[in-house]
């Protein structure tokens, strides 16, 4: 029995008696990940316990008594006016699990400097954040150069807002990180092609359903952008960012569209090896 285990169920043991349920052949473990699953699903940061029971699908005396374990474990953290968060242990698991889902930089790089050459265009890895992406690695082209300041670049890309990987990463993260997202404005300097709150939403479905997004100056003027994600089975691990001039994109986006696809592909394959 692992130490996780031993201690839900030693938790769940010195709360206080409830009347009998209905679910008795569900462990005590599976009723507080139950619970911690349906908290995920809910929209914000904080909620009550009627929302978290109703979520659930489990009577209020399972969800009261496994919240009340949780809270001892750090899993849930109460805060005021009866409402309850996800705690601390949970942030150093999501600390565990992102390191698993960064790739060998080695590996990532050999990947972009391939989609650079096919592509003769700049490539980048963004990794997902919670509501931000970060450049983890990038290859500059070898025939187009890009005359923007890359502060500024920083700046433009931690948004899920701009260029395709923004929208890549967007359609895959749960619906609470994109209904905060939508709320963004959308930042300073961005390319004339940035999309509104609106045309962003309606956006996302495509991307689920062909795997990969066209940016049209979104993120940076007189350049273009093809991004597909990274995953780990349901997970969004970030995106595979292919960048051109918009000048140099031919009409017939499929080789490039399918390069991209394929270096996103590998990376996600780097990911699962970790």
């Amino acid at each position: 029995m692992s130490s996780i285990t031993a201690s839900l169920e030693e938790e769940l043991a010195e709360t206080e008696e409830e009347p009998a349920e209905a679910d008795d052949e569900i462990t005590a473990q599976d009723k507080v990940f139950t619970v911690l699953c349906a908290f995920g699903r809910l929209a914000g940061e904080a909620h009550r316990l009627a929302e978290i029971t109703k979520e659930s699908g489990l009577d209020r005396y399972t969800v009261l008594r496994s919240m009340k374990a949780g809270c001892k474990l750090g899993i849930f953290e109460k805060v005021g006016h009866g409402r309850y968060r996800l705690g601390a242990a949970l942030a150093m698991l999501g600390m565990q699990t992102t390191t698993a889902c960064t790739p060998d930089p080695i590996a990532v790089d050999a990947v972009l400097k391939s989609l650079s050459q096919k592509t003769d265009g700049l490539t980048s890895y963004y990794s997902a954040s919670g509501n931000h992406r970060f450049c983890l690695d990038f290859v500059p082209s070898q025939r187009y150069k890009m005359q923007r300041d890359w502060l500024e670049m920083v700046h433009l890309s931690r948004s899920l807002r701009t260029c395709a990987s923004g929208r890549v990463i967007l359609a895959h993260v749960p619906p609470y990180i994109r209904t905060k997202v939508l709320k963004e404005p959308v930042p300073d300097g961005a390319g004339p092609g940035t999309l509104d709150s609106a045309s962003l939403e309606a956006s996302l479905e495509g991307i689920r359903r062909r795997g990969y997004a066209i940016g049209r100056e979104e993120c940076v003027e007189n350049w273009d952008s093809i991004a597909a994600p990274v995953l780990l089975g349901d997970l969004i691990c970030g995106a595979a960012l292919l960048r051109l001039p918009s000048k140099a994109m031919p009409a017939d986006l499929t080789p490039l569209i399918r390069a991209t696809v394929t270096a996103a592909a590998e990376l996600s394959l780097l990911c699962a090896e970790r």
